[in-house]
């Protein structure tokens, strides 16, 4: 007997004998979740939700946090450049939480179906978990994961907006991936390689070009949001807050004296009142990072 066209159209997973979708959860969330009396001590925590107790339950370091930048989750409308998403993890479980959301998203290794996906939130007061089947498995359960539920690294060139330039292609990371071409849509520290990370692009007609770049570094690798954690924490005394929008959004008038105050500080050979300690060297230093990477700068100066 021949195959239906229908069966061709299901996936795998979807099949005897393991029938993903129909089948019941088992692994560690399933587990804890199934017992009403685990979860009486959890208190949602506004937009953060679960996300202290969930961490806390499953073992799960904060020290493992990693910041992804690209829409690529169920939250999109809510994950742009500066409202990352973050990544908490340890051997078996992984948890994506957005700042302002208190929904969490949860992936989960399981003996019987490889991988099992989850949302989780307050509902009326009480922890919720509803499995996903669906929406989930569009990236971890198609072509990129060899059509077996699982998890990706994926490498995108994301917009001002964190909405990746697909034309412009991905790069999948694994362990033969080149450092030049991971990272793409993550915000990484200490990294003394070139990557993709920390950088927005442009697109083209050609894919897309880099555009704005996270690090704030100017072409000398300078940047006021270097730490130095020695006397002082910051490498250059003059505060990052500089490229906020709480300053940036300063009436004209306020920023018209700004700027030109942060002129008359930073001139080398001026010695104001109050700004003693400033060296020369720091001087030139600041003026040089603000002129290649703050916009207004040169508007001002």
């Amino acid at each position: 007997m021949s195959p239906s066209p229908a069966t061709f159209a299901q996936k795998s997973y979807e099949l005897e004998p393991i029938n993903y979708s129909k089948s019941e959860a088992e692994d560690a969330i399933a587990d804890c979740f199934s017992n009403p009396e685990n979860l009486e001590a959890w208190k949602s925590e506004g937009d953060k939700g679960y996300l202290t107790n969930f961490l806390e339950a499953f073992n799960i370091p904060t020290a493992s946090q990693v910041l992804v930048l690209s829409k690529t989750s169920l939250q999109v409308e809510r994950i742009f450049p500066k409202n990352p998403r973050a990544i908490y993890y340890n051997d078996n479980i992984y948890v994506g939480w957005v700042p302002s959301s208190d929904m969490l998203e949860i992936s989960v290794s399981s003996p019987t179906t490889g991988t099992n996906f989850y949302s989780f939130k307050p509902v009326d007061g009480k922890p919720k978990l509803i499995r996903q089947t669906h929406d989930c498995l569009r990236c971890h359960g198609g072509s990129f994961t060899r059509d077996v539920p699982g998890h990706l690294l994926r490498s995108v060139y994301p917009d001002v907006e964190g909405q990746p330039i697909f034309k412009a292609g991905t790069h999948f990371t694994d362990q033969t991936t080149p450092l030049e071409n991971r990272w793409g849509g993550w915000l990484v520290s200490r990294s003394p390689m070139d990557h993709m990370g920390n950088t927005l692009f442009k697109e083209t007609d050609r894919g897309a070009d880099q555009g704005e770049s996270f690090t704030l570094k100017d072409i000398q690798n300078q940047s006021l949001f270097e730490l130095q954690m020695n006397g002082r924490m910051l490498r250059y005394p003059f505060s990052y807050l500089i490229y906020s929008d709480t300053f940036n959004n300063t009436p004209p008038e306020a920023l018209d004296y700004l700027w030109a105050e942060i002129k008359r500080i930073l001139e080398p050979t001026e010695r104001r009142e109050g700004y003693e300690r400033l060296s020369w060297r720091n001087k030139i230093a600041i003026k040089e990072i603000l002129l290649q990477t703050h916009p207004s700068a040169k508007k001002y100066w």
